[in-house]
């Protein structure tokens, strides 16, 4: 019994070691989830709310397998950001603000050492925006862009 576990650890032992190790340069996808808060700097946004814009992001890169220089890569991405506010007007009326916005673009990542990257990214996308206005008796507006 002790021989037949000798062995079988003997083995493990030679298949752990013989096994190449995992390089994370192998990665050629990246999901990214997060979330984020943006002031609204203008004067009618804040008539329409003192809150913040937050909301999360969504996105998916991959690496284009285009190789510029040695460490530089192209990869392409895709995005999606979300965000809304609540608010009062004048005391009595209820806003509700909301954004989307998607995009796609191109990036350049540069290797600087095996766990710092360096990036510069074009993005090109639309965003759309829609406000509801409404009051203690049902009443209610509503627009987008």
């Amino acid at each position: 019994m002790r021989a037949a576990i000798s062995l079988l650890l003997a083995a493990a032992t030679a298949a752990v070691i013989a096994t190449p190790a995992a390089h994370a340069d192998t990665n050629r996808d990246e999901l990214w989830i997060g979330g984020g808060t943006r002031g609204l700097g203008s004067s009618s946004a804040n008539a329409l709310t003192g809150d913040n814009l937050s909301g999360t992001s969504l996105g998916l890169a991959r690496d284009l397998g285009i190789a510029v220089l040695p460490h530089l890569a192209v990869w392409a991405e895709a995005g999606l950001t979300t965000g809304d506010a609540n608010g009062v007007m004048f005391q009595s009326l209820y806003t509700e603000l909301n954004a989307l916005g998607l995009t796609g673009g191109l990036r350049a990542r540069y290797q600087l050492h095996r766990l710092i990257a360096a990036s510069a990214r074009l993005d090109l996308g639309a965003q759309r925006a829609s406000l509801a206005i409404s009051d203690h008796a049902g009443s209610s507006a509503s627009d987008h862009g």
